[in-house]
């Protein structure tokens, strides 16, 4: 099975149809899933990178600074996943990966979304 940037769970693809309204990329929220549990989902600005939203919003969720955390390398090559959803001549990639960090399962969609849910164990 083929990996990118070390994360085997990746799907993606060149279009230019983004999934959500301009509005929608402003809103940041944090979000109670039906068993109280929050989860963090926010749109990553044109001015940043994936990975530094990723970083951002873990921190913010885990209510710690991003210094606190782990690096983001340890789980996965930050310029790799910078790298997959750039805008290529094609247009904007759009796809999906998803991988573990700082006890949280991080998934990046389309480069414009970030959502983080904490590991079950996370709260053991």
């Amino acid at each position: 099975m083929h990996s990118a940037c070390g994360v085997s769970t990746v799907t993606l693809s060149s279009d230019d149809a983004s999934g959500r309204s301009d509005e929608e990329q402003q809103v940041a929220d944090l979000l109670s899933t039906p068993t109280g549990e929050l989860t963090a989902e926010r749109p990553i600005p044109s001015d940043m990178l994936p990975s530094t939203v990723v970083v951002d919003t873990v921190a913010e969720l885990m209510q710690c600074t991003p210094v606190d955390l782990e690096p983001l390398y340890t789980s996965i090559d930050p310029d790799c996943l910078d790298s997959l959803f750039q805008t290529t001549s094609r247009g904007a990639r759009k796809g999906t990966i998803t991988f573990p960090f700082a006890r949280c399962a991080v998934t990046v969609r389309d480069g414009r979304w970030v959502s983080v849910v904490p590991d079950s164990d996370a709260n053991g």
